[in-house]
């Protein structure tokens, strides 16, 4: 399925490559995999690109910290192998300013994932004043001692308990995936927000950890988690949003809800 990536492939450093080497992977794929009839959330893949350099017009390096928005709604996702090497094309290469480099990746990634791409260029005092290293307010579900599964995600345990709604914050810091390709780990907070009957934490918790052996790229593990709880739990609100720890300068981080709203930017720890 994921053969066309770039993963495991020798790749030139002297070759300008440019948006050629980006590899978009249709969403819709993933997609038919969950329990549902039509996608039954909007949201963002935040990414952020710590790795980003260009030259000016003299041949003076310059770097940014990018900050990369992708609508769910576009067609693909990008394999993140082939967006470091994208993104590392540009550092030999003369632009105008910032602005120019911001115009630039935002039209070709938009043409690669088929969707609406916002780009945003931080120096890194900015970019350490707008996205301040904090953990996300609610409750942490890593102390509770539960029975866990290893044999992938099990959304089937997941319970709700009392008839009074709620709204509340729950997270987890012990989310883990594999990569699809390689098997490599993927670790990641991730929050759930949710206004409904209360969702039992224990099963909650549990069901977070059977990702451990689960082999997919961030965006579908989040989709899969959103549509697990929504078809278990029946939240009337639903949000879900992970922030995965960085690789190769570039850490991704899903975001999907039915409410409309979006929480704080916010940096964890790990990142």
């Amino acid at each position: 399925m994921y053969e066309v990536t770039q993963l495991g492939k020798q790749i030139d450093p002297d070759n300008d490559v440019g948006a050629s080497i980006l590899n978009p992977i249709a969403r819709a794929e993933a997609r038919r995999s969950l329990s549902m009839n039509d996608v039954p959330f909007s949201g963002t893949d935040f990414w952020t690109a710590y790795e980003l350099a260009w030259l000016d017009r003299d041949g003076m390096p310059k770097l940014a910290i990018a900050d990369i928005s992708v609508a769910c709604e576009s067609k693909n996702i990008i394999e993140s192998k082939s967006m470091k090497l994208y993104l590392n094309s540009f550092y030999n290469k003369k632009l105008e300013n910032g602005h120019a480099v911001a115009g630039k990746i935002r039209s070709e990634l938009s043409k690669a994932t088929g969707g609406a791409v916002n780009v945003k260029l931080f120096t890194l005092d900015k970019f350490r004043r707008e996205y301040p290293i904090k953990t996300q307010k609610g409750y942490c579900l890593d102390d509770h001692r539960v029975k866990p599964i290893n044999h992938g995600p099990t959304p089937q345990i997941l319970r709700i308990k009392g008839r009074r709604t709620i709204s509340e914050i729950l997270f987890s810091h012990l989310l883990r995936t594999k990569c699809p390709v390689t098997s490599q780990p993927d670790w990641a907070s991730v929050y759930v927000m949710y206004r409904g009957r209360s969702i039992d934490r224990d099963t909650l918790f549990r069901y977070i950890i059977s990702f451990r052996e689960h082999s997919d790229f961030h965006e579908q593990c989040v989709e899969r988690i959103f549509c697990d709880i929504l078809n278990y739990c029946s939240p009337t609100e639903l949000t879900v949003w992970a922030r995965f720890l960085r690789r190769g300068g570039l850490d991704i981080n899903p975001y999907r809800t039915n409410s409309g709203k979006y929480p704080p930017r916010i940096r964890e720890t790990r990142q």
